[in-house]
């Protein structure tokens, strides 16, 4: 089942210190490989695309891959 991540969604991640902390998505881009921007979406496959950027309503951004849950 694909896990679908929106703009607005709160989603769990895992930080670089290993602390997962929940945070709402502003916003998604799809990326190159190991670029941090990239073309703007507003939803996309957590299990399709490897190379996502979340900007997050925590002062902070992540990778798609650190993402464990979306809460919706």
């Amino acid at each position: 089942m694909a896990r679908i991540l929106k703009t607005g969604d709160r989603i769990r991640y895992k930080m670089w210190s290993g602390e997962t902390v929940t945070a709402g998505v502003l916003g998604i881009e799809l990326c190159k490989e190991g670029m941090k921007s990239g073309r703007p979406v507003k939803y996309c496959d957590l299990d399709k695309y490897d190379n996502i950027v979340l900007d997050l309503d925590n002062q902070h951004w992540a990778y798609g891959y650190q993402v464990k849950e979306v809460l919706t």
